[in-house]
């Protein structure tokens, strides 16, 4: 078994799988074949000047973009999963001015939906800061 890494499709050829494989393969040794996929958890995969695989580890800023697109993931799943998604909808909701339960209540929902809104944004704003 040979193995191949194409620079253009970041991807491995096993000669005895792949009879063909893209013009710009280049033959890599089984203990880099292997230590580029034990290493890629920690860092991804990418071309040399000479087309042969490296391993990059992440900065600090992907680390940071990754971390700060798992907090807005989580902020809008909690949105999407609570009964906040609703409030924008019951902002402009007319309440007899008696009902002071409900009135109490709705009142408590906006006041969650207002921190978790606020902190997605402040997540966003982050994110984009770091370009």
């Amino acid at each position: 078994m040979t193995m191949y890494f194409s620079a253009s499709t970041c991807g491995f050829y096993d000669s005895t799988i792949n009879l063909t494989r893209p013009s710009d393969a280049v033959e890599i040794s089984d203990a880099d074949y292997k230590a580029l996929i034990e290493g890629q958890s920690e860092g991804k995969i990418e071309a040399d000047a000479n087309g042969y695989p490296i391993l990059v580890m992440p900065t600090a800023i992907d680390l940071e973009k990754s971390a700060l697109l798992t907090v807005i993931s989580d902020l809008t799943q909690q949105i999407i999963d609570s009964d906040l998604a609703t409030v924008p909808i019951m902002r402009d909701l007319v309440l007899a001015p008696g009902d002071t339960a409900l009135i109490a209540s709705l009142t408590a929902l906006k006041d969650d939906y207002d921190i978790l809104a606020t902190a997605l944004a402040t997540a966003k704003a982050d994110l984009a800061a770091l370009g």
